[in-house]
Parts: C-alpha cells; structure tokens; sequence
C-alpha cells in the first residue's frame, strides 16, 4: 500500500559569516564599459603572453609578493626577497609546478594574467603565505583581478577578492580546451557592486567561466568553498548556445563540461546568481544561496541552467529570492535537457518553481525535480504572481516542459500551484499544501489545463486547490504529511549534507 512521505529532509550548514547589504549607486554615475575577453589584450604583450624576464628558472619555484616589506629589486625567490607589486610578478613567466604567492593581511593592486599552463603533476599555483587574513587582491578599472586565458592546470587558492568596477576571475578557454582549474577557499565581493538600469552586465560577475564559442571548451573545472557577496552577480558560464550558434555540434562537441561547484556561500546578490549556460555533467551541490535576485525590473533567479544537459543541482538552500518575474529556486530555461534538482530546501522566494522559453525551439526536456522541500515560496504574493505561477504563460499549449518528472516533493505555504504547460509528464508521490485565498479557485482554473496536455497525476495529496482532472490515487491531506524540520544537524565529519533521514515514498 502506498504512503506519502513526512518530508523531504535536507540538510543545511548552520554557521555562515554574515556581511553587510549593497552600495548604493548614485543616478548619474557613468556605468563604466563591459567587460569582454578582447580587452585583455591590452595588458599583455602583442605575443599574447605578458611581458617576461629573460631569467627563467627551473620550473617548480615559489614566488613571493609582499606589499609592505618587498621591493621590485629583488628576486622573489623567498619571503625576505619577495617582489613589492602584481606589476613585476607580472613579469616574470610561470612554469609548470611555480606558484605565486600574496601575503596574508596585506592589500595588493593590479592586474594578474596568465597564459601559461601547468602540467597534471605540477599545476601552477595562486596562493598566499605568512599569517594574517586573507591577501585582498582588487582592480580600480573594469578588469578582472584575476585572468587565466587559455590555462590548463592552474589552482587559485586562499585569497580574497574585490572589483568595484569589474570581475573578480576570468576563466576563458581559447583556442583549445582549458582543462583541470580549481578556485578554492575564495572569498568574492563588492565586484562591480552598483544598482544598474538595463540588463546588460552580466559578464561583471565575480567569477565568469567562458569559452571562444570555438574550439575552445572549460573541462574540469572546480569552483569550491567560496563565498560570494555583495556583488550584482555571482557566477556565470558562458559557451555555445544550441540554437543561436551555428558552431553548435552536439552537447558533447559543444558544451563545456565537467564544471562543479561545491560549497559555495553565495548571498546578497543584487542580480542573477549561478548562471549555468552551455554546460554538460556539470554539478551544483552542498550550496547556499541567500537573498540574490531580488533588486531588478528583469527576470533573475538565484540559480538557473540555460542551453544545458545533463546538469544536477542538489543539497542546496535557496531563500530570500524577492524578483517580482522570476525569483524562483528551480528553473531549467532554454533548451534545458536531462536535468535534476533534488534535495533541495527553498524557502521564503517569490515563488518554487518556474519554466521559461516556452517556444518550439526551447522547450525543455526529460528534467527532474524531486525530493525538495519548499515552505512559504509566493505565500503572500499577489494574485498576478499566481497567474503567472505557471510552468508556461498558455494554459492550453503544451509546448514547453516535456517529459518532466516531478515526485516526492513537499509544497508547503505556496501561492497556487499550476500544471498548465506540461507534456507527456509525471506528477506523482507529492504533498501539496497550498495556503492562499484565491489558490482554490486558481488552481481549479490551471487544472483544467492539465487534462489537455498528456500530464499524468499519481498517489499525490491535495490542500487549498482543486486536484487536476484525471489524477488518480489521491491521498487525503493531513498536516502529519509536512512535519520534519529540513533543518537538521550537522555530522562534522561530513561535507554540509548528507542523505540520512530523508524520507520517500514507500511502493
């Protein structure tokens, strides 16, 4: 006999850093140009490496950086002859195996750019040394700090970083494949921080990944245990896109690949936030993402995948997303195929799920959302957000959301809760607890859709709403249906989540 889970249990970290809100950017300041990759070529030389000297040494050697004790005189072979500026390390050629290093509890300026590549048993390193808190590293211009341009092999590590005008790292594959990059223990803020008026920098984000839309493909790329605040947006990939491009092969020619982003702090981001477009296995787990998208007239969301397959996000927290279009914890946009969310806990965002690009040549295929707990997402939003509460604007056509499986989740506290859109789908093993005013007779008005459009409904449990036509093996709603905390405490010797004690459905 069939049961309906308690539910969905995921399990959050307890202690994050807190930091104060946004800047505020006056109404007449001059937005200053957006960043493109062939700006670079004005820092380094027109062979497309930065200028070097004709001193190279074996490779394997540490360099040092020291902003108060240096001096540009010397050879920054160790701590005491370490070099005083970014300026003269960046004179100087990295081989496989040397690392740069920053001083801890020191301030540097200027613009560090590599085209140089490690190998696999000897990556070049970015780093810090000494003690003291992390080495701040900023640009005054619309630059990145940090620019890794046709690398592969190359580990950033332990620094902090700020751009108020630009991008924290730029990661672009040229050319070629840049394969094996990790970005680790970073911190990212106050990168290109300021209230804007259009929708067009998103490429000032404090991490952007991007390829040539070439030959040039991210592989192997490890963004993890960074934090990400105060910034207009958080973290970008970039590639080919399926209809738009006509370099576009397959998702395995095509797409970058392999990306991972894992316990990343990401909050207070007025704009986007994780943006994964153009991207295959590519993984977004043991995350939190608070308080982003909720400060622009456009669509934004926390975190979203665009001209995508096969990518997971789960074990992640998504709160506070206020965007009045958007604002939702779950959205495969674009040509999003053979995607999951799972284990996710959302709360207190304009509202749990959303598909966009609803056209014949986006819509989005064979994706998955299951085990997710979502509390008080549109609780209190208006009656526009429920009609928009939707998985596509037209109730009739289903055109957008294909083979889509949703089951095993937990709706708790939602606006109403719409199946219009869906195609060939299965909605089955889900509590749906829908607390608004309206939501019984909007709901009923979005059910009627659902008979249309090849969406089938199995062994779900039904409050506040209509249940669809055609849904089968209704379970009646009792509150015993939505106890569990998601919240649970930590094993400290595990990563931030973990799989124990999440409840499911028993067959």
């Amino acid at each position: 006999m069939k049961s309906l889970r308690k539910a969905a249990g995921i399990l959050i970290a307890v202690c994050m850093l807190c930091h104060p809100g946004f800047s505020a950017l006056a109404s007449d300041e001059i937005m200053p140009e957006e960043f493109s990759a062939s700006m670079i070529s004005n820092i380094i030389g027109n062979d497309g490496e930065p200028a070097q000297d004709e001193d190279v040494p074996e490779p394997g050697a540490p360099y040092y950086v020291d902003s108060v004790s240096g001096d540009d005189s010397n050879d920054g072979k160790s701590p005491e002859s370490a070099w005083e500026t970014i300026d003269r390390a960046m004179e100087r050629k990295f081989n496989p195996g040397d690392s740069l290093l920053f001083h801890r509890g020191q301030s540097f300026e200027g613009h560090i750019v590599f085209t140089s590549s490690g190998t696999e048993d000897e990556p070049i390193i970015l780093s810090s040394y000494g003690e003291g808190g992390l080495p701040v590293l900023t640009v005054r211009d619309g630059m990145p700090v940090i620019t890794l341009k046709g690398n592969s092999h190359f580990i950033v590590d332990s620094l902090e970083i700020t751009a108020p005008d630009g991008v924290g790292i730029f990661i672009y594959a040229e050319d070629a494949p840049s394969r094996d990059i990790t970005v680790q223990n970073c911190v990212f803020h106050d990168v290109f921080n300021r209230e804007l008026r259009r929708n067009s920098y998103s490429s000032n984000c404090a991490i952007v990944l991007e390829n040539d839309r070439g030959d040039g493909l991210l592989e192997n790329i490890t963004i993890k245990d960074c934090e990400i605040y105060n910034c207009d947006f958080g973290a970008h990939v970039y590639g080919i896109s399926r209809e738009w491009s006509d370099n576009y092969e397959s998702p395995e020619k095509s797409y970058n690949s392999d990306i991972v982003f894992d316990g990343i702090y990401m909050h207070d981001i007025r704009y986007d936030g994780l943006v994964i477009q153009s991207c295959r296995q590519t993984t977004v787990k043991n995350s939190r993402f608070i308080n982003c998208a909720g400060k622009c007239s456009w669509a934004c969301a926390p975190v979203w995948i665009h001209h995508s397959d096969g990518v997971t996000v789960e074990y992640c927290e998504i709160a506070g997303s206020k965007n009045a279009i958007d604002g939702m914890a779950i959205d495969f946009d674009g040509r999003t195929t053979n995607s999951t969310y799972q284990y996710i806990y959302s709360h207190d965002n304009n509202r749990f799920v959303r598909n966009c690009c609803f056209d014949s040549d986006t819509r989005n295929r064979n994706n998955t959302i299951r085990y997710c707990y979502s509390w008080n997402d549109g609780g209190t939003s208006s009656l526009a957000y429920r009609l928009m509460n939707t998985a596509e604007w037209s109730i009739w056509l289903a055109n957008s959301m294909e083979n889509l499986t949703f089951e095993n989740n937990t709706i708790v506290n939602s606006g109403a809760f719409s199946f219009a859109g869906l195609k060939n789908s299965k909605i089955r093993n889900n509590v749906f607890a829908v607390n608004n005013g309206w939501a019984s007779f909007i709901s009923f008005f979005y059910a009627l859709g659902a008979a249309f459009t090849g969406a089938e409904f199995d062994n779900n449990s039904f409050k506040g709403m209509v249940a669809p036509t055609g849904a089968k093996n209704n379970i009646e709603f009792s509150d015993s249906l939505t106890e569990g905390d998601p919240y649970m405490l930590i094993d400290s010797s595990a990563d931030y989540y973990t799989e124990a004690s999440i409840g499911c459905f028993a067959g």
